[in-house]
């Protein structure tokens, strides 16, 4: 069958195609991995592919490309942390609690890589900007460096202790050990796993918002209508 004879659309699963009646359904923009597809799809524009292309060094956009492919690859991580039913700690399921806290890093670096690319910024100021995204960081940072975590840099060194106990899918508590003037000091700190994906996704959604509202304002109305008919419904929100 000719698709030029056929109205409808083409999908493909499992390598088979297949033919679909009706018009090809509106995207949407609700999760982490909707906003960097719509992003993928923007730079894969003739024109604001060859606009990068020829305008950024090729150190920059190796980064740009190697940062969305992050960005989709940490998702589909942390959507697989969500699949999981429970975690054995004791018994290996570390690896989960470890894996998910590098996915939040490696995805909030590759969104800054994207911002400081395309809107010309030296930094991406999480501290002030995205408060909740900054304590994920020193969460990770805490736990990702348990050994020698440089609170104060060359004066306070502090040692992380997880608490296997107290580890389920949904959360855990660490000890954080901390010398100072001779003093040891110890504080816990409870890390709710679920208000961070929330968190997280809602933060880096926002930034890759910013990014594709700066492309976008670059697009003729006519080129969108020819390249991103299907999110068009979907950037009315942007």
């Amino acid at each position: 069958m000719h698709t030029d004879d056929f109205d409808g659309f083409v999908v493909t699963i499992n390598g088979t195609t297949h033919y679909v009646d009706g018009t090809v359904p509106d995207k949407t923009l609700n999760t982490v991995s909707d906003y960097n597809s719509l992003l993928r799809d923007m730079i894969n524009i003739p024109t604001i592919h060859e606009h990068y292309y020829s305008n950024l060094s090729r150190e920059h956009w190796a980064q740009l490309c190697a940062a969305m492919d992050v960005i989709r690859d940490s998702q589909r991580a942390i959507d697989k942390y969500q699949e999981i039913d429970q975690i054995d700690y004791i018994h290996g399921d570390a690896l989960y609690i470890y894996g998910l806290l590098n996915a939040f890093y490696l995805q909030q670096d590759a969104a800054t890589t994207i911002f400081k690319i395309i809107l010309k910024k030296k930094e991406l100021n999480y501290f002030d900007d995205y408060p909740e995204i900054n304590k994920i960081r020193r969460i990770r940072d805490d736990v990702c460096h348990a050994t020698d975590r440089n609170i104060i840099k060359g004066k306070i060194i502090a040692q992380i202790f997880i608490s296997p106990s107290t580890v389920t899918k949904n959360g855990f508590c660490y000890l954080k050990y901390t010398t100072s003037d001779g003093n040891r000091k110890v504080v816990t700190i409870h890390v709710d796993i679920d208000d961070c994906i929330a968190k997280q996704a809602n933060d880096i959604k926002d930034i890759l918002c910013t990014i594709c509202k700066k492309i976008l304002s670059s697009i003729s109305p006519d080129v969108q209508k020819e390249y991103l008919e299907s999110w068009s419904q979907a950037m009315k929100a942007l």
